[in-house]
């Protein structure tokens, strides 16, 4: 948490989706499945219904402290040092579309929403013709560079108004989602060179189409390929 420089690339890592294989190629569906399923696994984590991970071999458990930060957490700038923000429930995430920030609610009177549900608003969400507010668009980039200019720059301009109610907002989500307008994958006539972009592509995007700071971030690519970046 001292260190100074980005958490992109330097701390963050990422998981990949199938490489040959994609249940569908519908972005939205996928979204819809997989944020449900990510909702059923918080779930068992705070019921403690989750089997501890051993030590391969053995009997011996893992300690699972961590696991109770993987949702509602997010890690906050300071000049100093960061700390870590975690919250004891959210019953939403934050989606970003073509420069557009939405807060999408996943829970209806105590329900989980279905995944046909959760599919059904993230495919208004792809549908929505409107442009980024002004200074919207770019906005995550801050996560991504050095840590103190972030945090002064937190401290100047959201410490009240409508920028610290929508920091908050995107800092009190359970996770942070990107719906990407690009495809990726091992595809083409080289698919190694495709491979290296994809690779890239799940560690920094844009820079600015990610929220570094969340615990985790789930990218969904255009053509249902789909992969999660954890700090």
């Amino acid at each position: 948490l001292r260190g100074r420089g980005p958490i992109m690339v330097n701390s963050n890592y990422y998981g990949m989706d199938f490489l040959y294989v994609t249940p569908t190629p519908i972005q939205a569906a996928r979204a819809g499945n997989s944020i449900h399923s990510f909702f059923l696994y918080r779930r068992k984590l705070n019921k403690e219904e989750l089997k501890p991970s051993r030590i391969p071999g053995t009997v011996i458990p893992l300690c699972a402290a961590q696991c109770e930060r993987i949702f509602n957490t997010t890690r906050i700038p300071g000049e100093e040092t960061d700390t870590v923000q975690h919250w004891q429930d959210s019953d939403y995430i934050v989606v970003y579309h073509k420069g557009r920030y939405f807060r999408l609610r996943v829970y209806q009177a105590g329900r989980l929403l279905s995944p046909r549900e959760i599919e059904f608003q993230i495919q208004r969400i792809l549908d929505d013709p409107s442009p980024p507010s002004k200074g919207e668009a770019k906005l995550g980039a801050l996560t991504a560079g050095d840590r103190i200019p972030w945090a002064k720059a937190r401290t100047k301009y959201f410490s009240s108004g409508v920028n610290k109610r929508s920091l908050d907002c995107i800092e009190k989500a359970a996770f942070f989602v990107t719906l990407d307008d690009e495809e990726q994958g091992m595809m083409g006539d080289d698919p190694a060179a495709s491979l290296d972009r994809y690779a890239k592509s799940l560690l920094h995007g844009k820079c600015y189409d990610r929220w570094f700071d969340k615990s985790f971030t789930v990218v969904y690519y255009k053509n249902g390929d789909w992969w999660e970046e954890y700090v």
